[in-house]
């Protein structure tokens, strides 16, 4: 054997005995991605046998051209790609992964607030001057809190306060409602009120108390973290029928706390099985028995401040059907779903200007076809007061904008804005729905072409005035229509035992 061949026959060992340990490497990250693909639980069997078969056939044609008699360098260059693709899908889907599971706070956050009577106040009923209004200056001074509601919050809100300020534990009154703690706070009884900021519209509504905002100060707030109240939802949501509270919270904090007034009540019944959503579109004003306050009756709205178990429980008696699922979202969230699809279209029945609290906020809705951002989107949901029907009125366009958002997500161009989707949205929903529950619905979506039947249906009723359980003030209420009622629980029921759409 010559030089050269001598040569060529080392190189061509050398070669093929590199080709063989990138075909090798390549393999490894072959098995490695089908492993984190099968357990990342997502994806259909079908998807994950198609994958099995196409990796196979990829590692096998590798195998044979790494294997030939005289191999060049190319086969060697499409194993290292090829094993550095595979890694990289391996890295990226836990990742992806991570972030679907971040889009769900795992706790709530609740905000406690320490307030005390104004100068003005006090000195007009003849109360002694605070020495300062900053919490540092009142160590001695009494602090009221009540064990009526979210009782931990308050107690966890004095601790976090202390370990801030470095404040020893103050003395505190607690008294049995928080009826009871803010008339003991105007009366001097208490000069430091320790107040979940989740109730402070509640006092405000109040007759007896309607001035708070006016003759109180709030000197220091707290946030503090708080285990989600409720256990866990549905079981095997592919297979069984359920139903959703959705909730929109009032708060403007950008916090997520199962307790608050909610602006947007949705019951989402879902029947994974005959593929049909029913979306009831339920009053905030709806007045209604507050399980919380012996049934007394309420604002829909209210039963919300007492949490959204109380909610969920009320409406499970209205409507006859068992409601195991929460999902709650405030003003920030609903504005960033809306941005981060890149807008929603809707088509607006009759124009109309929105106010806050009476005052035109620059927003003005033609009628017909509009496309919407996330703070015009939040302005034409919470509208009613310019509308012509009112309340009503702002459930129908909830239900529109909902609508909207369901189409926009399960269109095709979502997929291609999914990572900065995810990115933008993380924390953004509070429910106690396990998201291997909703993989579940994703894996048996993804692995059938049918479609989904969406219906929706709004609860009406007679615009009047009552007194309400919480505070006691007369207020504004929408006194149910029972006949949608009974027949929204029909839908519902019939939804659920999987007879077909009429």
């Amino acid at each position: 054997m010559t030089e050269e061949e001598l040569e060529r026959a080392e190189y061509e060992a050398d070669t093929r005995f590199m080709i063989r340990v990138t075909w090798l490497l390549m393999s490894l990250a072959a098995l490695v991605f089908f492993v984190v693909f099968v357990t990342f639980g997502l994806f259909p069997l079908l998807w994950c046998l198609s994958l099995a078969f196409l990796l196979l056939v990829l590692v096998l044609y590798s195998l044979k051209r790494s294997f030939r008699r005289r191999p060049g360098a190319f086969p060697g260059v499409v194993n290292i790609l090829l094993t550095v693709f595979l890694l990289v899908c391996s890295v990226y889907l836990p990742v992806l992964n991570s972030r679907i599971h971040g889009l769900f706070s795992p706790s709530q956050k609740t905000i406690i607030g320490f307030y005390a009577l104004k100068d003005s106040y006090r000195a007009e009923r003849g109360y002694s001057a605070l020495p300062s209004y900053d919490i540092t200056a009142l160590q001695q001074e009494i602090f009221l809190t009540q064990n009526d509601v979210t009782p931990l919050a308050v107690q966890q809100g004095i601790g976090t306060m202390c370990a801030e300020t470095g404040l020893s534990e103050p003395e505190t009154l607690e008294l049995s409602s928080l009826e009871q703690a803010v008339n003991a706070f105007y009366g001097d009884r208490g000069q430091v009120l320790v107040l979940n900021d989740a109730y402070v519209p509640l006092i405000a509504d109040s007759e007896a108390f309607s001035d708070f905002a006016e003759v109180s100060e709030l000197i220091y707030s707290v946030t503090v973290e708080e285990d989600q109240s409720l256990g866990s939802g549905t079981k095997d949501m592919d297979r069984n029928s359920f139903s959703v509270f959705l909730a929109g919270s009032d708060t403007r904090s950008g916090l997520l706390s199962t307790a608050g007034r909610f602006d947007v009540n949705m019951l989402v019944t879902v029947n994974p099985q005959t593929k049909r959503i029913l979306i009831v579109s339920i009053p905030r004003d709806l007045y209604v028995p507050n399980p919380w306050l012996g049934q007394e009756k309420d604002k829909l709205t209210h039963l919300g401040i007492y949490g959204v178990g109380n909610t969920m429980e009320e409406l499970e008696d209205l409507f006859g059907t068992e409601i195991d699922n929460y999902m709650i979202v405030n003003f920030s969230s609903f504005k960033k779903i809306v941005d981060s699809l890149g807008g929603i279209r809707i088509e607006n029945p009759y124009a109309f200007e929105a106010t806050e609290a009476g005052i035109p906020t620059g927003y003005y809705f033609e009628e017909g076809e509009l496309t919407l951002n996330g703070d015009e989107a939040l302005a034409y949901v919470r509208e009613r007061y310019t509308l012509p029907d009112g309340d009503f009125g702002r459930n129908m366009h909830q239900t529109l904008v909902l609508n909207a958002i369901l189409d926009k997500m399960m269109s095709s161009a979502v997929l291609m804005k999914a990572e900065r989707l995810l990115r933008d949205l993380q924390g953004s929903f509070l429910t106690n729905v396990a998201v291997r529950e909703m993989y579940g619905l994703i894996r048996m979506q993804l692995g059938s072409s049918a479609g989904w039947q969406i219906e929706t249906v709004r609860l009406t009723g007679e615009v009047g005035s009552a007194v309400c359980a919480s505070g006691g003030a007369r207020l504004s209420v929408v006194f149910p229509d029972y006949d949608t009622i009974t027949e929204a629980a029909a839908k519902i029921a019939a939804l659920k035992a999987g007879e077909p759409a009429e």
